[in-house]
Order: structure tokens, then sequence, then C-alpha cells
């Protein structure tokens, strides 16, 4: 199926973020392990995010989180990469303790705390401070994280599916 989450907040910092962005979905499910990260390196060799945004719905994801998070983080050390999903915002405790290379994990719906993180000045400060978003650092002043939801669902349900290859999809 389309990864709904991840275009739902795409779209959304399309129509929400105050400067110019560029966006990539890369959906994992589309490919084995392997060939996954050939693509990954592959568009990572000449498409330099601030941010990569990983989604995680399902435990049996955890299993590539680290070499995946560690493949970004060796091409570019100063990439932030943050974590979303419904099992990252259940598991944020154990995620931040056993995951080296993941800046920060938000917490239920991600469209309002990726749009704050995107247009903020400094986002590892803001990673820190935003409700949404918890961190290792978080972790340590017992920090609870909050949802932080769109007020008008209009907002968020107009997905722009441009953002992906529907043909790759066997719908």
């Amino acid at each position: 199926t389309f990864p709904y989450g991840v275009l739902s907040i795409a779209t959304y910092l399309e129509k929400h973020v105050n400067k110019k962005i560029n966006i990539k979905i890369i959906d994992g499910n589309l490919y084995d392990s392997n060939e996954f990260i050939k693509n990954m390196i592959e568009i990572l060799s000449t498409f330099k995010p601030e941010v990569i945004g990983l989604s995680m719905n399902y435990e049996n994801s955890y299993k590539h989180l680290e070499y995946i998070s560690k493949t970004i983080k060796n091409i570019n050390e100063k990439t932030i990469i943050v974590l979303g999903g419904s099992s990252a915002s259940f598991s944020y405790k154990e995620i931040l303790e056993e995951q080296d290379y993941i800046d920060g994990i938000c917490y239920t719906d991600g469209e309002i705390p990726f749009t704050n993180l995107i247009n903020s000045e400094n986002m590892l400060k803001l990673l820190e401070t935003d409700k949404s978003w918890i961190t290792k650092k978080d972790l340590h002043k017992n920090k609870i994280p909050e949802k932080s939801l769109i007020e008008t669902l209009d907002d968020a349900i107009d997905i722009n599916y441009d953002l992906i290859d529907i043909k790759k999809y066997n719908m």
C-alpha cells in the first residue's frame, strides 16, 4: 500500500513550510533490504538533505534501523535523522536508548512537528524543545512527549501522490 503517513506529512510540508524544500520519498517496502540500501546510497550521493525522516510503523522494521541510520550518517554525519510511525511513538524510550544515530523521535502525528522542525532556524534545538519531539537528552529530563494535532483535517487529506511513483504499487 501507499506510505500514507509519509505522504501526508510530505504534502503538509509542501503547503506549510516557509522556505523552499525538496522532498524525496524512498519506500523501503518496495525493495528487499539490499536493494533499498543500494537505492538509498545512490540517491544520497547527489541529494544532500538536512533532515531525513524514517517511518517505523511495524516492529519488524526495527532490525534494519541501525544499519540504515548508520549508513546515512556515514554519507553525511551532519544529516539530522528523525524517526516516526506508530511503533516509534510508543517505543521511543527503548529506541533512543539503543539507537546511536537517531537524533529525535516524533510522537504520534508528524505533520505539525515536522513543519516546526523544517521551519526552525536551529533544528537540533527544536528537537529538544518542541513538545512532540523527544531526544536522548530529553530521556534524562524525564520528558513525556505530547501530540500535536492538525485542527482542520482538510489540511491533511489532500495527498500529493506525485511524490511517489504510483505504478510501483499493486493497487
